[in-house]
């Protein structure tokens, strides 16, 4: 049957990962997507990252999942929150982060081998150009 699609992330070589509904699947050159065998199974894989032949996966339950070999093998990465991640972003191979429900945000600086969460503060925003932004208590 067909994959409901979330999201996807291409690389410069050409090779695609998608995610979506328990679902990550793999394209190289204009064939079709071949599902992927993964060590964790989310009900939805909801952001894709790709940097060079490295690829990072997050979806519910604070799921992380790499790859280091375009895409063909991944192995789990352990989040600090358990909470849905819905994006996933990489300056290059080593610097990230995941953000998710309810403010999650997680970053690494070494590929996703440790993830740290970040507090999210919800910031006041300036009103009419006054100084009065800063942290919502």
């Amino acid at each position: 049957g067909d994959a409901s699609i979330a999201t996807l992330a291409r690389n410069a070589t050409g090779t695609a990962v998608a995610g979506g509904a328990a679902y990550l699947g793999r394209r190289t050159g204009t064939g079709g997507f071949a599902a992927l065998a993964m060590p964790v199974t989310p009900a939805w894989w909801n952001g894709i990252a790709a940097i060079g032949d490295h690829f990072w996966a997050v979806g519910d339950g604070g799921a992380i999942v790499a790859s280091a070999d375009d895409g063909v093998t991944w192995t789990v990465q352990a989040a600090p929150t358990t909470e849905d991640l819905y994006a996933v972003a990489f300056a290059d191979a080593s610097t990230g982060a995941a953000v998710g429900q309810h403010g999650a945000v997680a970053v690494t600086r070494d590929g996703g081998s440790t993830w740290t969460a970040v507090p999210f503060v919800r910031m006041r925003p300036p009103i009419c150009g006054g100084s009065d932004s800063g942290p919502i208590s």
